[in-house]
């Protein structure tokens, strides 16, 4: 996974990143883990995540109410959507 492409991205939409913690791409997270993240960000601001890592920190039950999930969309003009499907 591109963490660091996340975190542009976020960045691009105006947002400012206070901290930025990375996880290999089809990482399976803990409890503890995640209990570490939120005690590194404790200010009580959202901690963001791709949608996908949010399913699997959801399945873990434990206080999600700070973490956030943020969807991309991705739209193509009809020629470039032509030129990929052939």
């Amino acid at each position: 996974a591109d963490n660091f492409g996340f975190r542009a991205s976020i960045e691009r939409l105006g947002i400012g990143v206070l901290g930025h913690h990375c996880f290999d791409d089809h990482h399976a997270y803990t409890v503890e883990e995640l209990e570490k993240v939120l005690q590194a960000s404790d200010k009580g601001l959202p901690i963001l995540t791709t949608a996908k890592d949010y399913v699997k920190i959801e399945a873990l039950k434990i206080k999600q109410d700070r973490f956030v999930k943020v969807d991309v969309k991705v739209e193509l003009d009809s020629e470039l959507f032509h030129k990929i499907i052939g």
